[in-house]
């Protein structure tokens, strides 16, 4: 129900967006509730490109690893004005193609 309010939608739009084959949301079902992990979302939307790299994870990774994941620094990913590596959800923040961490994603 946050979700939905925050991005402006209805809660069936959600679930859609959680169970459908190309996911655009990550979601733990805990006591027939979904819960969804704060990394996904910004501001008053979803994470530029989120859906594209959530859509390339296993659905059988546990949540947890993937929250860490999205967190970790990632040596391939170093952006042309930084001297280190970024995670991936800094990456998609920061404005730079889903599509290097969509290839992470996949193998993962």
């Amino acid at each position: 129900e946050e979700a939905a309010k925050l991005l402006g939608v209805n809660t069936s739009r959600i679930r859609q967006r959680l169970g459908g084959s190309g996911r655009s949301l990550y979601g733990i079902k805990v006591n027939r509730e979904w819960r969804l992990p704060l990394f996904q979302f910004h501001g008053r939307g979803t994470v530029p490109g989120i859906g594209s790299v959530i859509g390339k994870l296993d659905p059988e990774l546990h949540p947890l690893a993937v929250v860490r994941w999205f967190a970790t620094r990632h040596s391939d990913l170093v952006p042309a004005d930084a001297p280190e590596p970024v995670s991936p959800l800094h990456w998609l923040l920061s404005g730079h193609s889903p599509k290097a961490v969509s290839s992470l994603a996949a193998r993962l």
